[in-house]
C-alpha cells in the first residue's frame, strides 16, 4: 500500500469502514465472488485457501516487481484478509 500512497487509515476506511459492499455479477470459473468498496476504490475478490497459499507464497515477487516497475498494469494487491463469521 505504501507504494501506492494509500496510507493505513484510508484503507482501513475504505475496506472495513462499512458492511455495505457492492456485489456485482461475474462469470468467474472459481465460482468466487467479487465486491467493490462502498468509494468504488477497491475491488474485493473471495478466494479459496488453495488460492491463498498461492497468493502468499508469491508476494515477493509481485512486491519486487511493482519496485522494478511502478507504471506496470499488474493489479495492485492491497491486501490478503481473513473473515470469519461467527457461528459459521
Amino acid at each position: 500500500r505504501t507504494l501506492a500512497g494509500i496510507t493505513s487509515q484510508d484503507y482501513v476506511d475504505a475496506v472495513a469502514g462499512s458492511v455495505n459492499f457492492m456485489q456485482f455479477q461475474s462469470n468467474s470459473k472459481s465460482g468466487q465472488f467479487f465486491f467493490f468498496s462502498p468509494d468504488g476504490n477497491y475491488m474485493v475478490k473471495t478466494i479459496s485457501k488453495k488460492e491463498a497459499k498461492c497468493l502468499r507464497a508469491t508476494m515477493k515477487a509481485f512486491l519486487d516487481h511493482y519496485v522494478e516497475n511502478p507504471h506496470s498494469f499488474l493489479c495492485r494487491i492491497t491486501g490478503l484478509h481473513r473473515v470469519r463469521l461467527r457461528g459459521w
